[in-house]
């Protein structure tokens, strides 16, 4: 018996293995194995078992055999399809897809409220001298569903001892396992108008939802077809935004649904992995790496925020882009591409027929004031801090949205002029006030001395403002107003973080544009974008759509209220989309600029990455593929340095249809074997 093993290596093929007599019971296409290959040990995937080898030589033997987790073998071709679609090598793709092990079902301790909830707010107004008691009490009634104890430090810091306190009062219990489960509640009446639209969707295809109140339409979705249907998965953007909607939906659907996502624990991936291959779990909220999940069988898929560029994976191979490769991964109904400010891309294929349309008109009622910072100085406008003075009295909560992490948008040299990039890879350090250091936010590195890598002067100058400044600036003038900061950092450190139960004892948040993403707020009635202009202003074709899809996303955290954007450029089409609700206004613009210049939709883009050591090698490399390019009918632009990586290069290429674009693309990656590709990239 011989297997053929995917090994995670730069090759298009597998590797054929003798399998032990003692192993032969044991083996199944989609398992994990170990061999020894060249000399040492590796672990790969089985992608077939056959009698005979066709390779004459003596085999080297199966080693050992992993059971579990496993691919099933709908989900090993679909994996297999998206490596060869993208042109990744499908060894190092299945074997970064599937997780290393399996982790039990854990044993958390979780609490609830004991009492009523009258009772509850009248115990809060008790405790003003027992502020930490009181923050616990807070945040279970605003969940309103058992919370576990690291939830609560995550949130709140150290409460062990307030949370005894609190059981020793009588006002919080200990759950059961069987109490411990979501409470599911009466679907409430306002949602039931909001999900009509689940009438009007077709039963099967790709259906581009146009809506900005979606969540109560999903929650109806699942209870009327799963438990007659078979699966279903809904896909968001960013893990945020992935608890967000999971803890919606566990309110009004009966019985388990999982979160899936990069950070989690690899084992407790891979028993989710498992629950979900054996039939277990039917439900899954996730993000794109949940897609290859090991249904046996899906009857809905849902890719929320569609236009959200997280949905592209560009860290590593394979560089897929989720929501295209969604409507590949096969389901008994419909996948939805849910979004209240779509793609170009996406809303432009919906007028060719391609994907239905369904639009719902269910905009907030939120007014839009853009703010000229012509006539401002500093980086809060005079507008926007009587706004947040005016907030915080009626007792009302804030939301400020920043583009950049840090506290500076970047650092740039007085003597030469040039930005201070990571000389490892390539992209802006940005200053962080709490370690008094450069920091580059890719691969973590800390650059304590103050000096320009490419000249050596210390004479610097720190430009735009981050979320830490913005946040220090509103500290500096609101002294009693309570702040937490939202961005990359903080979900690292804690991935459990829940925006809702941050307001429970925030006035106003600061954050990323992962902030402006998810469902309306409670007591949210303002809402800021500031330094909008670094938007518009980066270096990319999609820079202008991007801008108005966070303004947007924005409003959309608001039942009620007001949008302030402060920019340089009030009446750039962008903004005044946004502010006007004129989806159509953008759409015009972009796709007369787009067609002008042969972007998407009007093309097929991919970028070559030439990652040889040297920059004499990687000129070498991109000379040769211009050559082999000239025979396709495309675009070559280029070669040029990566603009995020070192030691990196690349050449942007245009074609008319996919099919040239791919077959181009594979005749350069013949051409060079130490090229990658990444197919359709998010930004250029």
């Amino acid at each position: 018996m011989i297997a053929r093993v995917l090994l995670p290596l730069p090759v298009d093929h597998g590797f054929d293995f003798r399998v032990p007599d003692e192993l032969a019971a044991k083996i199944r296409v989609g398992q994990r194995v170990k061999v020894r290959f060249t000399g040492r040990e590796r672990t790969g995937i089985v992608a077939n078992i056959a009698g005979e080898s066709e390779h004459s030589g003596e085999l080297e033997p199966v080693l050992d055999v992993y059971p579990v987790p496993a691919f099933s073998l709908p989900a090993l071709d679909f994996a297999q399809q998206v490596a060869h679609d993208y042109l990744a090598p499908p060894g190092i793709a299945v074997n970064r897809i599937l997780p290393r092990r399996v982790s039990a079902r854990p044993s958390v301790r979780k609490f609830r409220l004991a009492i009523g909830l009258n009772a509850a707010l009248a115990a809060l107004e008790r405790m003003t001298r027992a502020p930490r008691q009181a923050a616990v009490l807070r945040m279970l009634l605003a969940t309103g569903n058992p919370v576990t104890v690291s939830q609560l430090r995550a949130t709140l810091g150290p409460v062990d001892r307030p949370l005894a306190r609190l059981v020793e009062l009588g006002l919080v219990e200990e759950c059961t396992p069987d109490q411990a489960r979501p409470q599911i509640h009466p679907f409430p009446p306002e949602y039931e108008s909001r999900a009509a639209w689940v009438d009007k969707l077709p039963h099967s295809g790709t259906v581009l939802l146009y809506a900005h109140r979606r969540f109560g339409g999903y929650a109806r979705l699942l209870q009327e077809q799963v438990p007659a249907n078979g699966a279903a998965l809904i896909l968001a953007p960013e893990i945020l935004l992935a608890h967000t909607l999971h803890q919606f939906l566990s309110r009004y659907v009966p019985g388990p649904i999982a979160l899936y996502h990069s950070g989690l624990p690899e084992g407790e991936r891979g028993r989710i992995w498992e629950e979900v291959r054996t039939g277990k779990t039917q439900i899954v909220v996730g993000t794109r790496s949940a897609l290859f999940l090991p249904f046996p069988r899906l009857s809905l898929l849902v890719v929320d925020n569609e236009q959200d560029r997280s949905y592209k994976q560009d860290e590593m191979l394979p560089y897929y882009q989720a929501r295209d490769i969604a409507e590949k991964r096969g389901t008994d109904g419909p996948v939805i591409l849910g979004t209240a400010a779509p793609a170009v891309e996406t809303f432009y294929r919906s007028t060719t027929g391609n994907v239905s349309l369904l639009r719902v008109a269910d905009a907030p009622a939120v007014t839009v004031r853009i703010v000229d910072m012509k006539d401002e100085s500093g980086i809060l406008s005079a507008p926007l801090l009587d706004a947040i003075s005016h907030t915080h009295a009626a007792g009302d909560k804030a939301l400020i949205m920043v583009p950049r992490r840090g506290y500076f948008q970047t650092v740039i040299c007085k003597k030469c002029g040039r930005p201070l990039r990571c000389p490892h890879c390539g992209v802006n350090l940005v200053y962080e006030a709490s370690r008094a250091q450069l920091v580059c936010r890719v691969c973590g590195r800390a650059y304590p001395r103050f000096a320009c890598p490419h000249c050596g002067s210390r004479a610097l100058r720190f430009v735009g403002a981050g979320v830490e400044r913005v946040e220090a600036e509103i500290n500096q003038a609101f002294p009693r107003v309570r702040t937490v900061r939202v961005d990359g950092e903080v979900i690292r450190r804690d991935p459990n973080f829940n925006l809702e139960q941050a307001l429970t004892t925030a006035d106003i948040v600061v954050g990323t544009p992962m902030i402006a993403k998810g469902p309306s707020l409670p007591r949210v009635r303002l809402a800021a974008a500031i330094e909008v202009d670094g938007l518009l202003a980066v270096p990319d074709f999609r820079a202008a759509e991007r801008a108005y899809q966070h303004l947007v996303g924005l409003a959309d955290r608001m039942e009620e209220g007001e949008l302030i954007v402060q920019t340089h450029y009030p009446e750039h089409y962008a903004l005044q989309s946004a502010a006007t609700g004129n989806y159509e206004l953008l759409l015009e613009n972009e796709l007369a600029a787009r067609e002008t210049f042969s972007y998407p939709p009007f093309s097929q883009l991919a970028r070559l990455l030439f990652t040889a050591r040297t920059a004499a090698q990687r000129s070498a490399d991109a000379a040769r593929v211009e050559r082999v390019l000239t025979e396709f009918a495309v675009e070559v632009l280029g070669p040029s340095p990566h603009p995020r990586r070192a030691a990196t290069d690349l050449i942007l290429i245009k074609a008319k249809d996919p099919g040239t674009l791919h077959a181009a693309c594979q005749a350069a990656r013949n051409a060079v074997n130490r090229l990658e590709i990444d197919i359709n990239p998010d930004r250029i």
